[in-house]
């Protein structure tokens, strides 16, 4: 079974890819229907094996769902005349990654041909992003999560941890101030402090809860001895068919919201547009 399942990753994720090379401007096509990872690579066509391709697919395009930003990962061989920067920069406006409306689309560039030094990584920040994920964040991801990893020829490692932090930035899950970056050799120091942080959290919680709940008892004791001195509080009709129009008619939550919505699930990328924000850097 767990052949069959390699076998069609592959011939999904690897024919379609096969027959593709750049167009007249140097760039690749995007493809259709889309698809997240893309390896154009013809020198290193496993750079992720069949089974990562497959995590890293179904990852990204779970985000895409939830959120609605965009993040493609494009594997190349060469950047032709351009930058690394200015390649991830227009291939992210050619494929238009993110939606039109909100520009919230990524692009990591990895190009893996080259001898030490010469192989380049690039991360492309939609404009609609720039604020939440700024340079000098990305550059420390590119620096801390991605060429240690490259250097360790732990790929996938790298794109994964990667990917997890650009996503939570996305959704605005914590403030890029908020990202310290931690090498590979101290992930074990890393989960340490998270469980340091959980347990301070968890402390935190267990005493806010007690003290709204005793803020609930006096409010309710409040209300009641209030109302019980009323003898013709239920008498009347009128008394108990009143309407909470504050939240009887908020559009809290609703389906016509353009911001919470995902994208549609297969077609082209959303149209989002490209400025140059990110950073890159060399393995």
């Amino acid at each position: 079974m767990k052949k069959l399942v390699l076998l069609l990753s592959v011939l999904f994720f690897g024919t379609a890819l096969f027959a593709q090379v750049p167009d007249a401007d140097g760039l690749y096509p995007a493809p259709s229907p889309k698809k997240y990872c893309n390896n154009f690579s013809k020198a290193f066509p496993e750079f992720l094996n069949a089974g990562e391709t497959v995590l890293l697919e179904g990852k990204l395009a779970a985000f895409d769902k939830e959120t609605s930003n965009q993040l493609v990962v494009v594997i190349v061989d060469e950047l032709g005349e351009r930058t690394a920067a200015q390649y991830a920069r227009d291939l992210g406006n050619k494929w238009g990654a993110g939606q039109k409306a909100l520009n919230n689309g990524i692009v990591i560039l990895v190009k893996p041909t080259g001898g030490a030094g010469e192989r380049d990584v690039q991360i492309s920040i939609g404009l609609g992003l720039e604020m939440r994920i700024p340079n000098v964040t990305v550059q420390q991801i590119i620096d801390t999560e991605i060429i240690p990893r490259f250097k360790e020829n732990d790929f996938y490692g790298a794109l994964d941890n990667a990917t997890a932090q650009l996503m939570t930035m996305a959704k605005d899950e914590f403030a890029f101030m908020n990202y310290h970056p931690v090498a590979p050799v101290d992930l074990g120091v890393r989960q340490q402090a998270a469980a340091a942080s959980a347990d301070s959290t968890t402390t935190f919680l267990t005493w806010l809860g007690i003290i709204f709940g005793l803020v609930i008892i006096v409010v309710i004791g409040f209300v009641q001895r209030n109302s019980w001195g009323s003898d013709t509080y239920c008498c009347h009709n009128h008394c108990h068919h009143g309407h909470n129009r504050w939240w009887s008619g908020s559009s809290w939550g609703s389906g016509g919201s353009s911001w919470g919505g995902g994208s549609s699930s297969g077609g082209s990328f959303g149209g989002g547009s490209f400025g140059g924000g990110g950073g890159g850097g060399k393995w």
